[in-house]
C-alpha cells in the first residue's frame, strides 16, 4: 500500500494496510480491493503486468501495489442547496390534528467535483440549528450528485399525530451521514421557516 487505504482480495487472504505478504496456490485467481481511507482516493495498481486492474492470476511471486493519493480540500465536492417551496396542511382528526410539511428543495453541489451517494435527514426544530432537541420528520437516500445544480427534491412529510408546525422550523441535513467529505461542511443545515 502506498498512501493511506486498505487492500483485501477475494478469495480472503490478504487484508492488509502496509506491507503484506501472503501465499496462495499456483493458479488461484485472485480479485484485489482497495479501499482508500476517509480523505484519500484509489489512484491506481502498480507493479507486475497482472496488476493493472486487481484481477490477477497466482503463477509465481507477484507484487502488486495499491495507490492511494491524500484529496486536497479544494478538491472536495461541497453539498447545500435550498427551500424552493414550503407549505403545511392541517386538518381535524379525532381531537388532534394530523398536518403534513410539503414542497421542494434544490439540492446543489457548489463545487467542481462530484460528491457520492448520500443521505439528507428533515427536522422539525425549535430553531435554526440542527441537534438532539429536533424531531426527524423524513429522510431520502440520494444516489451520486454531480458538479452544479440544482437537484430538485420533491418533499411530503407527515407529522406525528398532535404535532403541529406552527412557530417551528423545518432544517434539511444535507449529507447527514457525512457519507461525502466536503469542502464546506458548514451550510448542510439548510432551515425554512419559521411556520
Amino acid at each position: 500500500v502506498e498512501g493511506e487505504g486498505r487492500v483485501t482480495s477475494d478469495p480472503a487472504g490478504i487484508d492488509c494496510r502496509d506491507d503484506c505478504l501472503e501465499f496462495f496456490r499456483d493458479g488461484t485467481p485472485l480479485s484485489l480491493a482497495a479501499t482508500p481511507d476517509p480523505g484519500w482516493e484509489f489512484v491506481a495498481w502498480e507493479g507486475a503486468a497482472d496488476c493493472g486492474d486487481g484481477a490477477i492470476t497466482v503463477s509465481e511471486d507477484i507484487g502488486c501495489t495499491a495507490r492511494f493519493r491524500e484529496i486536497v480540500a479544494d478538491e472536495l465536492p461541497d453539498l447545500t442547496g435550498d427551500w424552493h417551496r414550503l407549505e403545511s396542511f392541517c386538518i381535524p382528526w379525532g381531537r388532534q390534528q394530523l398536518c403534513i410539511v410539503f414542497g421542494q428543495f434544490d439540492l446543489r453541489n457548489d463545487s467542481a467535483f462530484d460528491a457520492g451517494a448520500s443521505t439528507m435527514r428533515f427536522l422539525l426544530s425549535a430553531d435554526m440549528s440542527a441537534d438532539d432537541t429536533d424531531m426527524v420528520i423524513g429522510a431520502r437516500r440520494l444516489g451520486p450528485m454531480p458538479a452544479g445544480g440544482p437537484r430538485r427534491i420533491g418533499v411530503a412529510m407527515l407529522l406525528p399525530l398532535g404535532v403541529r408546525p406552527q412557530g417551528l422550523y423545518v432544517l434539511a441535513v444535507v449529507d447527514a451521514d457525512n457519507a461525502v467529505a466536503e469542502s464546506d461542511e458548514s451550510n448542510n443545515v439548510v432551515g425554512f421557516g419559521p411556520f
